[in-house]
């Protein structure tokens, strides 16, 4: 009997580090780095490292809000400096 399918896996909630690489155009070493600094939350299942979909949600609605925010200060201070 081979692997279970990965659908079966995101179906559960959990995504392969390499997805969450690809997904955040990023490398593996940097998916590791973020769960080390505890922005990404990885579980070991049968010796593989594997990525909570909620925290790749959380971390992702935190960058928008965080470039959202910024954006908002740019304006704001575009906005406050015209005259």
């Amino acid at each position: 009997m081979g692997a279970k399918p990965k659908t079966s896996l995101n179906a559960a909630g959990l995504l392969t580090v390499d997805q969450v690489a690809e997904g955040l155009a990023c490398g593996r070493s940097k998916v590791y780095r973020l769960a080390k600094s505890g922005a990404l939350e990885i579980v070991k299942l049968g010796g593989q490292s594997l990525v909570t979909a909620k925290s790749v949600d959380r971390l992702l609605n935190l960058t928008k809000r965080g470039e959202a925010g910024a954006r908002a200060r740019r304006q704001r201070g575009l906005a406050d400096g015209a005259t």
